[in-house]
């Protein structure tokens, strides 16, 4: 089918219908053809040596269908040709042919060959260049199909995807569309490069052995690069959906990446105008265009990871064993260990795997933020992702079957603002970023805090919950739950967890025990609504980045505030009777103390509540009455 890329292509699925594809030299039309028949044909063209789309047997082509010369002066067209065309011509040229192939009411257009075919209204055939193809070019506005795969280099040009997308058609870049190919090349090298290393040392005996060993590993490695190719596809879908909810985060990312080098108008970044449309449209970014903020956002995390001894710390050898074939490490044992290349490997592992999960705004706002390193980040990011169980909770989702991408991706998305609510807090909160060794204490904390449903009052007990009174995290994991309920699991540990950074505060500087903490923790967020104000002030969609800055200060506020009300009412008792009292107890020396600031604080939450206007400045009225919170700890 002239080339592995078209043809692997339309092997992939058995349920496929090709009904017109061309290259170089033929056109083969189909306009009504049977998936299993045309599949084993493919097939066996696929495996014929020297084939062309003339060898394809006429027999297994449908009434009126057949094969041509794309030279040909005249295709005689038949009515089922000229509807599947939309064309009332009873003859065509087969470059005429070509271009209403690519006009097609599809659900599909796949790109396996070469040449630039589509490109926007606006655009010259010259500014395309590729003259080859001027006369068989299409506009933008000429296109029908439903998805593009670009399995070709430049199939389209950037701003013909970019227009596309933004008018429903899914697809994505070149680059990223032939990733896999890129990713398994580079494990070609990185392998050869440790077994010519072996070989030298006399661990793997001849060539032909090392030769052996590389075949012997092409499947796994195989499933390996799509692992990761689906990963970044993830990405992409789940930044369309964060871009969406907050796009002002991802013009911030914009602007970072321009000031990081990269060049807006020669990557076909929307100009500020565009920005402002898609923003006001409420339109998430394009996925062409989220496709090259990724792309630039990982070559920074991987800089600034090769730059840094990080890499090298022994708890992420386990992560540079993750790269190597399991045929590999079973063969070789310690010796699969020392690659020249370990420290660019597990960079890349880790650039791959924390943007694909967190999303390309991820590690740049928390540098922002927290004024930390990126490696303080990662590493932060991994010691959190292993104390939660993180990677478990998403390969049971990635498994599930019965729920559509939607809630997956919602589910995924919640995980992942777990992680970074927790990895913020603690970057924030702690002088000296945390090391891998405190893996194990987080993890009994967070372990706790969702295992135990009796924590909760009365917003997480609520009659909407049906989970058995068991173990959360064994309810995430439990093969033998419906794929609904398991969700429903996972969804119940979120929202439990988004008080685990003031439990795991409490127990570690004030020695409470978890559901101690929870209790407190839980009762001052829902007696003061800083869970309802949490919400809101996320809600908001800033409109320019000083309102970003702002939202963020508030944030911050809302928790310093929080911080100091358990910070007051912890040194207003022992800690030793605190587990038996109730809160309006815990409470009472606080409202004794300072009755007219918190009935002023509370007055102006009902007042939000009601139905007042909520903004940011009304957010920031309202949690200025804790200011008073400040004299108060500052002399505890």
């Amino acid at each position: 089918m002239s080339g592995d890329v078209f043809g692997n292509g339309m092997l992939q699925s058995k349920m496929l219908l090709l009904k017109a594809a061309f290259n170089h030299m033929h056109i083969i039309l189909d306009p009504d053809p049977d998936a299993e028949s045309s599949w084993q044909e493919r097939k066996r063209l696929f495996d014929l040596p020297g084939s062309s789309w003339m060898d394809y047997s006429r027999e297994r082509i449908s009434s009126g269908g057949g094969i041509y010369e794309r030279n040909a002066k005249s295709i005689k067209l038949s009515p089922e040709i000229k509807g599947m065309l939309g064309t009332d011509a009873d003859s065509l040229k087969g470059e005429d042919a070509v271009r209403l192939i690519l006009q097609m009411d599809v659900d599909l257009l796949w790109f396996g060959g070469i040449g630039t075919y589509i490109k926007t209204a606006d655009q010259t055939h010259y500014q395309v260049g590729d003259q080859a193809n001027n006369s068989l070019r299409i506009d933008t506005t000429e296109c029908q199909m439903k998805v593009i795969g670009e399995g070709a280099n430049l199939g389209l040009t950037q701003l013909a995807r970019i227009d596309l997308a933004n008018n429903g058609v899914r697809l994505n870049t070149d680059a990223v569309d032939n990733s896999g190919g890129v990713n398994m090349s580079d494990y070609e090298v990185n392998l050869k490069i440790l077994l010519q290393q072996l070989l030298r040392r006399g661990i793997v005996g001849s060539k032909e052995e090392r030769n052996d060993l590389l075949a012997s590993a092409t499947d796994e490695v195989s499933e390996l690069v799509l692992a990761n190719n689906r990963g970044q596809h993830r990405l992409i879908s789940m930044d369309s959906i964060r871009s969406n909810l907050n796009f002002r985060l991802f013009r911030k990312l914009i602007a970072h990446l321009q000031e990081q080098g990269m060049n807006k108008r020669g990557e076909y970044i929307p100009t500020r105008t565009e920005l402002d449309q898609l923003e006001h449209a409420n339109m998430p970014l394009p996925r062409p265009v989220l496709s090259v903020l990724m792309a630039y956002a990982k070559m920074e995390i991987y800089e600034a990871l090769t730059s840094s001894e990080m890499p090298l710390e022994k708890e992420l050898t386990a992560t540079y064993l993750e790269y190597v074939p399991k045929t590999l490490k079973s063969h070789f044992g310690e010796n699969a260990n020392d690659h020249p290349l370990k420290k660019e490997i597990v960079s890349t592992v880790l650039t791959n795997n924390i943007t694909n999960q967190a999303g390309s705004t991820f590690v740049s706002r928390m540098a922002q933020v927290t004024e930390r390193s990126i490696p303080d980040i990662i590493r932060t990011y991994l010691i959190l992702e292993s104390s939660l169980g993180a990677t478990e909770i998403r390969e049971r989702l990635y498994s599930m079957t019965d729920i559509s991408e939607k809630e997956r991706y919602e589910v995924l998305i919640d995980l992942e603002d777990v992680l970074k609510m927790l990895v913020r807090n603690v970057l924030q909160s702690q002088a000296v970023p945390p090391g891998f060794e405190q893996i194990d204490q987080y993890h009994g904390l967070l372990s706790e805090l969702v295992e135990h449903p009796d924590n909760s009052v009365d917003t997480l007990n609520s009659e909407n919950d049906q989970s058995p009174p068991d173990s959360e995290r064994e309810k995430v994991q439990s093969e033998d739950l419906s794929e609904q309920r398991a969700i429903d699991a996972v969804r119940t540990s979120l929202r439990r967890l988004r008080l685990a950074p003031d439990v795991i505060h409490l127990c570690i500087n004030k020695k409470l025990g978890v559901s101690t903490a929870y209790r407190i923790a839980e009762s001052v967020e829902q007696k003061f609504g800083l869970d309802w104000l949490r919400e809101r002030l996320i809600l908001q969609e800033p409109g320019n980045d000083w309102e970003l800055e702002f939202q963020d200060i508030l944030l911050r506020t809302l928790d310093a505030n929080k911080l100091r009300l358990l910070e007051v009412l912890l040194a207003s008792h022992k800690i030793e009777t605190m587990k038996e009292q109730d809160f309006p107890t815990l409470l009472e020396p606080l409202e004794e103390m300072n009755a007219a600031h918190l009935r002023a604080y509370i007055q102006s939450l009902e007042q939000l509540k009601s139905g007042s206007l909520i903004s940011l400045t009304s957010i920031a009225v309202n949690l200025s009455h804790l200011d008073f919170l400040k004299n108060i700890s500052s002399k505890i």
